[in-house]
C-alpha cells in the first residue's frame, strides 16, 4: 500500500524500463493515480507522457534485441 510519493516514484522509474505495468494483489488498497489527488495524477501523467516520447527508442531497442539476441536494456 504505497503512499502517494512512492506511487509517483514507481511510475517515474517504470516509465524508463522496457516493460511498464502496474501490479497489485487483491489484498492491497486500490492505487489508481486519480485516487491520490490532482498533484499525484499530474505527476504520473507526466511520467506516462515521457514514456510515450521514448516509444520509438524502445521499439528500436526491442528490434535490436530480436535480431541480435541482446537484452533491450
Amino acid at each position: 500500500d504505497p503512499d502517494p510519493e512512492l506511487l509517483v516514484r514507481w511510475y517515474q522509474a517504470g516509465a524508463l524500463q522496457p516493460f511498464f505495468r502496474g501490479h497489485s494483489a487483491k489484498m492491497t488498497k486500490r492505487r489508481e493515480p486519480w485516487l491520490f489527488g490532482d498533484d499525484v495524477t499530474s505527476a504520473i501523467r507526466s511520467a506516462v507522457q515521457d514514456r510515450y516520447c521514448l516509444l520509438p527508442y524502445w521499439y528500436t531497442l526491442f528490434h535490436q534485441a530480436h535480431t541480435s539476441g541482446l537484452p533491450p536494456i
